[in-house]
């Protein structure tokens, strides 16, 4: 048995702030839920520990648990761990793998879930200094809890002004906002770098909208319990030295806008639950230490417009699903280990600004298709194993200013079509294996390397 305060505690005392007395209600009745933990409790401690119901089932806000007060004390059927559970204020009572246990409410049985925010930073947080009339703001008062229990883990070596004896408006970092009042914002600046790790605590922020603690020093994992963030827009964990892999319960924050984690030690696939993240437009992961293919499921983030995963070590196909991002502006894939060919769907591409392949193993033809990306600026496909001619369909590239092809196995000659672009500034070709000559209007690109091409002239020279 471990020694620590439950998530069963917390529901009583939360319940307990936030309503008055509990008055008998004549007409109540015990939820089924209960009546079988009532049997066994009434069995072997007699009826008038549990005694009669004084209220009707009710749910809690904060944690979905169910909840019911008895002339003896409260029951509780968890969420966490789908088992019903009845203390008098001092003991629990739970039905589980080993029949009816009991055991004091600081203690948890080993099989128990872990608790996410332990009771006595409850009860320091509803002191009326912390939170000024907790009995009216029960879920700041759990807010304020989690926050608490978390500090130290967090800060590591640096100083958080949290604590019960200051007003939770004046903590660092924090926004209170909302009726009733929640924390709904924890951005924490680099000033100094907060040392520590990435408390589970944090998950029990459930209004929170910002989480940004990047620029720091921060080690250790992402907790998955920040997957229980719903109404999460920003995640922004990036610049730091964290390690492990990507929760998948992040793939649950379907409010999430910006999921920034680059810049960091993280390892592991990126998991596919990451395309569930339906109101996503900035995905950002890129310097990490990523293995594994890319998920096609990332093809269905349909409001994306920014995709950067370069510089970490993926490996495998360009998924095809990744055509369907019909937003996205910006496609970062480069300096990773993609294998095989350069999708023709990506020349669906409608809105894409920059497209940067370079540095993989990627391999056959340059797809033609890729001359229908009508907005597209900068091209950027050196150092691959790209084979076959310079599709002639990439002169409709009217916007484009960067082309960068160097270092393939790119054969034939350099087709007239280029010369088409009106825009473009940049033009690397070396490294290939050209035939014939380079076509004279481009004799004006600012930025070339025709000098490295051997024998190669301009057209009518």
């Amino acid at each position: 048995m471990r020694h620590r305060f439950t998530a069963l505690v917390i529901a009583g005392l939360l319940a307990l702030l936030a309503l008055p007395a509990v008055a008998a209600v004549a007409d109540c009745e015990l939820d089924p839920g209960f009546a079988p933990l009532k049997a066994l409790i009434d069995a072997t401690e007699g009826p008038d520990k549990v005694g009669g119901c004084t209220e009707n089932p009710r749910s809690n806000p904060e944690n979905g648990d169910s909840l019911q007060h008895t002339a003896g004390g409260l029951f509780v059927l968890r969420r966490s761990d789908h088992r019903a559970a009845f203390t008098d204020g001092h003991r629990t009572w739970i039905n589980g793998p080993h029949g009816l246990q009991s055991r004091l409410n600081t203690e948890q049985f080993d099989w128990e879930s872990e608790p996410l925010v332990a009771a006595s930073y409850i009860a320091q947080c509803a002191n009326g200094i912390a939170v000024p009339e907790p009995q009216d703001t029960p879920r700041l008062v759990s807010d304020c809890a989690a926050l608490l229990h978390g500090r130290d883990v967090l800060a590591g070596s640096v100083t958080l002004n949290w604590h019960p004896d200051r007003a939770i408006v004046n903590w660092q970092g924090l926004t209170i906002s909302g009726s009733p009042l929640r924390v709904t914002a924890l951005i924490i600046g680099a000033n100094p770098p907060l040392t520590g790790t990435i408390p589970p605590q944090l998950g029990a922020l459930t209004a929170l909208e910002e989480l940004d603690i990047s620029a720091s020093r921060l080690t250790g994992p992402i907790p998955p319990q920040l997957g229980n963030l719903a109404n999460l827009r920003l995640l922004d964990l990036r610049h730091n030295q964290l390690t492990g892999s990507i929760p998948p319960e992040l793939g649950a924050l379907t409010n999430l806008v910006a999921l920034k984690l680059q810049a960091n030690l993280i390892t592991g696939s990126i998991p596919p639950q990451l395309g569930n993240l339906a109101d996503l437009d900035e995905l950002d992961l890129h310097a990490n230490r990523l293995t594994g293919p890319i998920p096609p499921e990332l093809g269905n983030l349909a409001r994306l417009e920014d995709m950067i995963l370069d510089h970490n070590h993926l490996s495998g196909p360009i998924p095809p699903e990744l055509g369907n991002l019909a937003n996205v502006q910006e496609v970062e894939l480069d300096n990773n280990a993609l294998t095989g060919p350069i999708p023709p769907e990506l020349g669906n591409l409608a809105k894409v600004e920059e497209l940067d392949l370079d540095h993989n193993r990627l391999s056959g033809p340059i797809p033609p298709e890729l001359g229908n990306l009508a907005k597209l600026e900068e091209l950027e496909l050196r150092y691959n194993r790209l084979s076959g001619p310079i599709p002639p369909e990439l002169g409709n590239l009217a916007k484009l200013k960067q082309l960068d092809l160097r270092h393939n196995a790119l054969t034939g000659p350099v087709p007239p079509e280029l010369s088409n672009l009106p825009k473009l500034r940049t033009l690397f070709l070396y490294g290939n294996d050209f035939t014939g000559c380079l076509p004279a209007g481009l004799r004006d690109v600012a930025t070339n390397d025709f000098t490295t091409l051997g024998d190669l002239l301009f057209c009518g020279d």
